[in-house]
């Protein structure tokens, strides 16, 4: 009792050590602590952290699993079924976990299985794995203990993205209020041209497509530049290079642009459709 103790402290340590813990080093140490292979695994099959011990890494698991950080769709319906702990695992004839057309070359692999839960729902699991012996109930007791340790940094972290994201989002709405009418057809032309998160604008072209001035597409530019929401960076002759740096801008605009007229129309690669500059000027006065 003594020495699990120990180990469930290591892991307290490590968690409220202040600032962001990874999961990597949270499996490496649940690794070090009962010996074994430890994946944390979202609920898609995205790895989110591991720990392999010395020796125990084959071809299979990383060509499949780590060299993608994510476990085989098949794989994780098998674990997401298991809505309680179960331990030691063992696949029939040694095969393999992942290519059943291959026995596993370390012998009887046990693979326990511990659900991580947070808000009353299933928000990932840990994946334990051991090719020597079973494992005991001082490794259960630690594997659930850590288990339910991650469930509070996984809520942290959905929260910290949910905050981040709604700050962003709050960001555009703020930044749209400042565009002229033209200037938001500029912005939407600048899309157009771009069609990706990145590329090399020439401003005299969406100018002449727009029937727009020049000034106005660097006055958008500017605007949103300012706001963080895009960089720029002149090019000479080439035209202007310009990144977007705020993921949510693509939606943002298209979601703006049916607020601001329903009738309008937004083609995929977000060409703008007809507007009523009128409703424009009253829907962004009125609105924020």
């Amino acid at each position: 009792m003594t020495a699990l103790l120990e180990k469930a402290r290591k892991l307290n340590s490590l968690m409220q050590r202040g600032g962001k813990v990874s999961f990597n080093e949270v499996a490496d140490l649940l690794r070090d602590l009962t010996s074994c292979n430890t994946y944390v695994v979202a609920n898609d099959g995205t790895v989110l952290g591991y720990g392999l011990q010395d020796g125990f890494e084959c071809d299979v698991m990383r060509g499949l699993v780590l060299d993608n950080m994510k476990f085989p769709h098949p794989y994780m319906e098998f674990v997401n079924s298991m809505e309680e702990t179960h331990s030691n695992i063992s696949h029939k004839q040694h095969m393999c976990s992942f290519d059943e057309s291959k026995v596993c070359k370390y012998g009887e692999k046990r693979t326990t299985i511990i659900p991580i839960r947070g808000n009353r729902e299933r928000i990932g699991t840990l994946i334990l794995a051991r090719y020597d012996r079973d494992f005991n109930d001082d490794d259960l007791l630690l594997g659930e203990y850590a288990a339910a340790v991650i469930g509070i940094q996984l809520l942290h972290n959905r929260e910290a993205a949910m905050e981040e994201r709604i700050r962003k989002e709050a960001v555009i709405k703020i930044a749209f209020t400042t565009l002229s009418f033209s200037e938001w057809e500029a912005i939407v032309g600048i899309l157009t041209e771009l069609k990706s998160n990145e590329g090399i604008l020439i401003a005299s072209k969406v100018a002449d497509r727009l029937n727009i001035t020049r000034s106005v597409i660097v006055n958008a530019m500017r605007k949103f530049q300012s706001a963080g929401l895009i960089e720029t960076k002149s090019l000479g002759m080439k035209g202007t290079y310009i990144k977007i740096r705020n993921e949510y801008l693509l939606d943002e605009i298209k979601k703006h642009a049916k607020e601001v007229s329903p009738d309008i129309r937004l083609n995929s690669d977000f060409s703008p459709g007809s507007y009523d500059r009128d409703y424009w000027n009253h829907h962004r006065s009125s609105k924020y």
